[in-house]
């Protein structure tokens, strides 16, 4: 609101002070208000009521209000699905901005009435004019955006150094498989035990004076080998016909 409009309300506050004392003098009664406060309160008193009736009627509530150097903000809130609504009016080029959601008409209503009001309240003395020495007054918002700290990674190059409990974990799993690739490499190692059998009648019949010959027509050259290769102190021997297709041997 300019300096003029507050002058203009000024003069009429003083015009109805002036008009109240007459009618005072001739025994009006009661029905006039008694001071030019009084009526400007009733009137704002008559705005308001229309304007929450508005409110009411859209399903609104007011959020918040403010002029600054002109420039009026009327922030509107839908409390079923809590949408804003933002009315914007400037009083320098009488242009305004208003929702897509709203229609225009609505939007210039509302705001109309709230000008009023705030007009009503600056007269009263119950609403703060504000200026742009007031702007000037105001901390400037710092350009960095409020972010949440967040740590630092660390660095790429930089060597990991396990804790304690790390390195007991990595211990115990290390020697886990250490003890499972030995007891692997135990059962690969191991002879079957057909072999086993096999080597353990051979050295019976071996002991109870078969040859050599005939423990190979019994088990094969190749199982005579095997066993000589597991017992290189204690071979068996055959001669040199002992071997497949050798002519006097069952093969």
């Amino acid at each position: 609101m300019n300096d003029m409009h507050i002058m203009y309300l000024a003069n009429v506050k003083c015009l109805l002070a002036a008009c109240l004392c007459t009618a005072g003098a001739f025994g009006a009664g009661n029905a006039i208000p008694r001071s030019a406060d009084e009526a400007i309160a009733g009137a704002l008193a008559n705005v308001k009521s229309r304007y929450r009736a508005k409110l009411d009627h859209y399903g609104l509530t007011e959020s918040y209000f403010d002029e600054t150097s002109g420039i009026c903000d009327l922030m509107l809130l839908d409390v079923q699905n809590w949408t804003k609504y933002q009315i914007v009016y400037y009083r320098a080029t009488d242009e305004i901005s208003w929702p897509c959601m709203m229609p225009k008409g609505v939007a210039k209503d509302l705001m109309q009435d709230r000008l009023i009001i705030h007009k009503y309240e600056l007269v009263l003395g119950k609403g703060e004019k504000k200026s742009k020495d007031d702007d000037s007054k105001r901390p400037k918002p710092s350009t960095k955006s409020a972010r949440r700290k967040k740590p630092k990674p660390p660095i790429l190059h930089q060597e990991y150094v396990p804790t304690s409990e790390e390195k007991a974990t990595m211990e115990d799993a290390l020697k886990n498989a250490h003890e499972a690739n030995d007891a692997y490499e135990k059962k690969r190692k191991k002879p079957p035990l057909a072999q086993t059998s096999d080597f353990r009648q051979m050295e019976e019949l071996k002991r109870g004076g078969m040859s050599g010959d005939e423990i190979a027509s019994r088990f094969g050259i190749d199982r005579v080998r095997e066993y000589n290769a597991a017992h290189p102190g204690k071979p068996i021997k055959t001669s040199k016909h002992s071997k497949p297709g050798a002519p006097g041997l069952a093969w």
